[in-house]
Order: structure tokens, then C-alpha cells, then sequence
């Protein structure tokens, strides 16, 4: 489950990024531009971390083994992220679902 949630985040964060890019490019130079490339960042920073984070986990599962305290601070580690990235995804989804109705309704997602 962690190998396809991970990057499933990723994707939706990078989806809503270059959404919002794209919707305020297509707006022109102002401030409508400027506060989707700065949205836009954070969610491609979101999606970047997201996936460097899943990539990373394989090797966190790959280190737990045994009964020692450390081994068992890292299967809770574990479990926070996922059920974190979850989290993230659902807003990601909510997110995509709002910016496809807005757009929808023929305006621009900021103005």
C-alpha cells in the first residue's frame, strides 16, 4: 500500500501545481499570476517531499526488524507517515475536485 500511495499523492499534488500554473498563466501578468505560481509551488513542494518521502520509506520498512525500542519508534514513524500522506491525499483530491469546478464555471481559479 505505502509503494502506491506515496507516489499517488505525489501526483495529485503536482496535478493541482500545474493546474493552478496553467490557469494563471492563461489569466495574464498580474496578481492573479503571482498567487497561482506561489500556490502552485507549494504544491509541487508538497508533491516533491510526498515522493522523496515514499522513496524513502522502502528503505525505513527494509531497517525495521527485531524487537529493540528503535526498531518499534520506527514502525510508529512508519505508520504516521502513511496515515499523513492519506491525509495529504484526501485534501489533494478535495482540492482537485474544487479547482475542476471552478475552472468549470469558465473563471479563473484566483480572481
Amino acid at each position: 500500500m505505502v509503494r502506491i500511495l506515496f507516489p499517488l499523492v505525489s501526483a495529485l499534488c503536482w496535478a493541482n501545481a500545474l493546474i493552478v500554473a496553467g490557469d494563471g498563466v492563461r489569466a495574464g501578468p498580474g496578481k492573479v499570476l503571482a498567487i497561482s505560481l506561489v500556490v502552485a509551488s507549494i504544491y509541487a513542494l508538497l508533491g516533491s517531499i510526498g515522493f522523496f518521502v515514499g522513496r524513502h520509506m522502502t528503505r525505513l520498512s527494509a531497517a525495521i526488524s527485531g524487537d529493540s525500542p528503535a526498531a518499534a519508534a520506527l514502525r510508529g514513524l512508519r505508520v504516521w507517515l502513511t496515515i499523513g500522506a492519506a491525509g495529504l491525499g484526501l485534501v489533494m483530491v478535495l482540492s482537485l475536485t474544487a479547482l475542476a469546478q471552478r475552472l468549470g464555471e469558465g473563471s479563473h481559479v484566483f480572481g
